[in-house]
């Protein structure tokens, strides 16, 4: 299946071969926005045979903790984040997804389009 989540605050080097992004706690520190970009294509894709076909969700971008009980590195505060594009109502064409377990398709976010799309045979 594919997971798109969706950051609040990223900073990015924009040299070739640089580090990367990283997780920064504010906007004057970031230089990317993904959870208010525009998505550009995410269309002609198939999900068999997963737990959730496709997620579009928010991601875990609280600020970190040390959780003494969390075995698993990068633990997050849960915040609110949900996907909202500014100035687009998304359109997500001819996707596919089958035999999900337990839904074809989550999308936590503002207010999207599925179109030629079909989801069958899924929890």
């Amino acid at each position: 299946g594919f997971w798109m989540a969706f950051r609040t605050y990223l900073a990015c080097d924009e040299q070739p071969g640089g580090s990367g992004c990283i997780v920064v706690d504010n906007q004057q520190q970031a230089n990317v926005f993904p959870r208010f970009t525009q998505t550009l294509h995410f269309s002609d894709n198939i999900a068999m045979s997963t737990v959730t076909g496709i997620t579009w969700d928010g991601a875990p971008d609280g600020l970190a903790i040390n959780n003494s009980d969390s075995k698993a590195s990068g633990d997050f505060a849960l915040v609110n984040a949900h996907y909202a594009p500014l100035g687009q109502i998304p359109t997500f064409g001819n996707l596919h997804v089958y035999k999900s377990a337990r839904a074809g398709i989550y999308f936590r976010g503002e207010q999207c389009r599925f179109t030629q799309s079909i989801f069958a045979d899924s929890g």
